[in-house]
């Protein structure tokens, strides 16, 4: 994906991997262009149900025609799930691990955004085909596993106490997400465009200003208002005056404020 996660792709070149980025719109990854790509690609690393860091969540039309896709060229596809509890606009969509008929789909998550940074533990499905090798590729690596933490955390989960904290986690970033919504839409004055996508732990904007991406965030730093450009998250043509605002952690107190200070330094 152009934009995506740029830790994600420096690992992938460490590899040796020969990365082939393809744009993301409001319904997230093109899978058209994925299909007339000159080479079929041994593999798709794909976040369909929250990009990074546009939020958008990939339609249920691409998700059909990516499996079929990806089925008829024998094409593994990585589904990164990160994130994706936290969604606040429209229905939930079907994994596409969980559409999958062939047996292409990985699928990957962690729970540290849902319950703390210090719960290093993530998990994965993964198809029958490869699961010899994961198991093999699993037991080289146990002993660096916190069991503990997986023994509490397979509790937390089956005594329901998971779902209920998620819950409660998207009520709670749902009010801050559209509270800076609300923000911006009294104060910006037409200067800063919000992106529709709705999901995850930041909001994407684009500013409408002479002021350049440098002198942006210095205003936004003098108003004590987290913001952060999306530069890095592009292989190539990064867009100019494209921000990212991480809301989930903001005291609802300060929103408002916060947002009209900024705001008016524009």
């Amino acid at each position: 994906e152009n934009p995506g996660y740029p830790g994600l792709r420096s690992k992938i070149v460490a590899q040796g991997a020969e990365i082939v980025p393809v744009r993301v719109d409001s319904e997230g990854i093109v899978v058209d262009e994925i299909f007339t790509l000159k080479e079929i690609p041994r593999l798709v690393y794909i976040s369909p149900s929250h990009h990074e860091p546009s939020g958008a969540v990939l339609s249920l039309a691409r998700r059909e025609r990516l499996l079929a896709w990806a089925d008829r060229h024998g094409v593994f596809i990585v589904e990164d799930d990160y994130d994706s509890e936290f969604r606040y606009r429209g229905r939930s969509l079907p994994s596409l691990q969980g559409m999958d008929q062939g047996g292409w789909v990985i699928h990957l998550s962690c729970l540290w955004k849902v319950l703390s940074p210090l719960l290093t533990l993530g998990f994965l499905v993964v198809p029958n085909r490869i699961l010899g090798l994961m198991n093999t590729a699993k037991a080289l690596i146990e002993r660096d596993l916190p069991i503990i933490d997986q023994f509490a955390l397979t509790d937390f989960i089956n005594e329901g106490h998971l779902d209920r904290h998620t819950r409660k986690a998207r009520r709670l970033y749902s009010q801050r997400h559209d509270r800076l919504i609300e923000a911006i839409d009294r104060h910006a004055r037409g200067k800063i465009v919000v992106a529709p996508e709705s999901a995850g732990m930041d909001l994407l904007i684009k500013i409408n200003s002479a002021v350049d991406s440098e002198a942006i965030l210095d205003l936004a730093r003098s108003a004590d208002l987290d913001l952060y450009s999306t530069r890095d998250y592009y292989l190539e043509d990064p867009p100019e005056r494209e921000f990212i605002i991480p809301f989930a952690y903001m005291d609802e107190n300060s929103i408002e404020e916060k947002t009209a200070q900024f705001c008016s330094r524009l």
